[in-house]
């Protein structure tokens, strides 16, 4: 399997992603550069009720802020928990500081206004420090990859 570009070879390609926007366009934008990255866009979420349906673990969540039925950084504390992930990096427009705060508590946060490319270098990043410290803790990098995939009603299959 390939690995992604000089970063330790901690993280392998493809990551496996669920993505909790609700902008189709962003969406499309997305699942493209993803796959140009070499990474799996698994499902998509619009809703924060459609990404807590999921039953899958992921490698990373990509998580809007602003969903139509409540707040991403609530939602990412919930899947958090469960552990469908590990990692979490919120993508949005919000000008809200103590929104940005409660989020970067939580993962990584990029403006939507960095684009594309930051955060995908984000989530990158982001998956090799968790891999990180599970090999400094017990010797293990972190995978989704035990994980059944099963597809939910709500989401739409990319692949």
């Amino acid at each position: 399997m390939p690995r992604i570009g000089n970063i330790r070879g901690l993280v392998q390609t493809p990551l496996r992603v669920l993505l909790v926007e609700d902008d189709p366009t962003v969406c499309r934008a997305a699942e493209r550069y993803l796959s140009h990255r070499g990474h799996e866009l698994i499902a998509v979420a619009g809703t924060c009720r459609h990404a807590l349906a999921d039953v899958r673990t992921f490698d990373c969540v990509l998580m809007d802020v602003d969903l139509p039925d409540g707040n991403g950084v609530d939602v990412a504390r919930q899947l958090l928990e469960r552990g469908t992930t590990n990692v979490v990096v919120f993508f949005s427009g919000t000008q809200d500081q103590d929104i940005r705060l409660a989020a970067s508590e939580l993962g990584t946060f990029v403006a939507k206004e960095a684009g594309l490319h930051a955060l995908v270098k984000a989530m990158e990043t982001a998956v090799v420090e968790v891999n990180e410290q599970a090999l400094a803790a017990n010797g293990d990098p972190v995978s989704s990859r035990d994980s059944e995939p099963r597809l939910q009603s709500g989401f739409r299959r990319t692949r």
